[in-house]
């Protein structure tokens, strides 16, 4: 815990933090990280995008997975108040939709 987890978590001037990132480029290695570390789970973007929201619009199934193991909350809505879940039924990602319903 503390100030290096904090540092972990940091954002960018979109909101995103790493784990965003690593959502998106399919890192599964820092995904792992920071899910076994419970770190920034649900931390919103500036849109309310959580890296689930990016999991489910990107299609990474495994990333999915991953942060739901960790205890990611797949009923976070974002400013659209769209879940996860809307987010892959909306990107027609069908293996994500059949893993958060």
């Amino acid at each position: 815990g503390g100030a290096n987890d904090d540092y972990l978590c940091a954002r960018n001037d979109y909101g995103q933090t790493a784990l965003h990132l690593a959502v998106r480029q399919n890192r599964l290695d820092l995904v792992d990280l920071y899910a076994r570390r419970r770190l920034c789970l649900d931390a919103a973007n500036l849109d309310g995008d959580t890296p689930l929201h990016y999991a489910a619009v990107f299609q990474r199934t495994d990333a999915v997975w991953m942060l739901l193991g960790a205890g990611a909350d797949p009923g976070a809505t974002n400013a659209d108040g769209a879940t996860p879940l809307d987010d892959a039924r909306e990107n027609r990602a069908r293996t994500v939709v059949a893993v958060l319903e």
